[in-house]
């Protein structure tokens, strides 16, 4: 199965001091990471006010209801999560009842799918037979479930088998990420090319992590700009860190906050909500480990900098298979 490489799960890295693996870090329904067109369902009681985009951990009602209410109330009904990639581990579940009525799920069991056609039960370790979950209690308390073994799947189904009221969930799903361990893919070494590099304005050659100078925007600067710098790297990549550095000539300039944003078409784009943290001087490379991404197209968008618009970068990952 061909990846999606537009996928975008926000999977902060966090590492205990002892060097374990903290691994209760959602994937996403609760920020919007998971996007609506990822949450289906069996059947929803109105699209409008009870979809599956109410579904989310901790949402509250306002233009809908405080969760995801089913049409009909059988242990055929379910709600699923898309997560864009059969290689995604789900570490851990968390529910929630609807917050603006006693409704609520009881009891359920999970399935897992590759392909969306073919559905198993989660089992655990040395299990035979389905695990079934205990599910809420109440309207709002979360619930939380690790998987042992986890979950590796590109889809994660929630079914319902005894509920209070009428079947409604509010759920997220969890995972872990490994520290990027990714190389860079050659902005310093020069195996990305310059015919690879592009920027709304100004030189994007210069823009090499170590090298002399930076890029810098245009000046003066235009109404208007949509400041970027963009890097082709010429098929699909796994980005998992990026770093910059500021200008060693002229004013010293340098970011000190920046966004990305991403593509694999060239025509869609995705951005990322969070803002990564730049530099404080002009020599000292700032690395953030970030969101893995899926890109051929990589772009840096400048947010604030010291005297002016200026960069120098690295990206890390590697290329993912067609």
């Amino acid at each position: 199965m061909k990846v999606p490489y537009s996928w975008f799960v926000l999977l902060f890295l966090v590492v205990r001091s002892n060097g374990e693996q903290e691994c209760k870090v959602p994937l996403g329904m609760e920020n919007g990471n998971i996007q609506d067109d990822q949450i289906t369902a069996s059947s929803q009681w109105n699209s409008a006010t009870h979809g599956t985009t109410r579904a989310r951990l901790n949402l509250l009602p306002s233009s809908g209801a405080g969760g995801w209410v089913a049409l009909q109330h059988t242990v055929d009904e379910w709600l699923q999560v898309d997560l864009r990639s059969q290689y995604t581990s789900v570490t851990g579940l968390a529910t929630q009842g609807r917050n603006d009525h006693g409704q609520w799920v009881t009891k359920y069991y999970v399935q897992y799918s590759y392909d969306g056609v073919k559905f198993d039960s989660y089992k655990e370790n040395g299990q035979s037979l389905r695990k079934e979950f205990s599910g809420n209690q109440d309207r709002d308390t979360v619930v939380y479930h690790e998987l042992n073994p986890p979950i590796t799947a590109r889809y994660i189904r929630f079914r319902p088998l005894t509920w209070q009221g009428l079947v409604s969930m509010r759920v997220e799903l969890y995972t872990c990420l490994q520290v990027c361990t990714a190389p860079a893919v050659g902005m310093e070494t020069g195996d990305i090319l310059d015919s690879q590099l592009s920027a709304s304005s100004g030189d994007p050659s210069k823009a090499r992590l170590n090298g002399v100078g930076a890029w810098c925007r245009q000046w003066p600067e235009t109404a208007n700009e949509n400041v970027y710098i963009q890097v082709d790297f010429g098929r699909p990549y796994r980005i998992c860190a990026v770093a910059t550095q500021g200008n060693n000539a002229g004013n010293y300039d340098y970011l000190k906050e920046y966004k990305l944003r991403w593509s694999d078409d060239g025509v869609s784009w995705r951005e990322s909500p969070e803002v990564l943290e730049g530099n404080s001087n002009a020599h000292e490379v700032k690395k953030n480990i970030i969101p893995v991404i899926y890109a051929r197209y990589f772009l840096l968008i400048p947010l604030k900098w010291y005297h002016w618009t200026c960069t120098r970068m690295e990206v890390y990952g590697e290329p993912w298979p067609e």
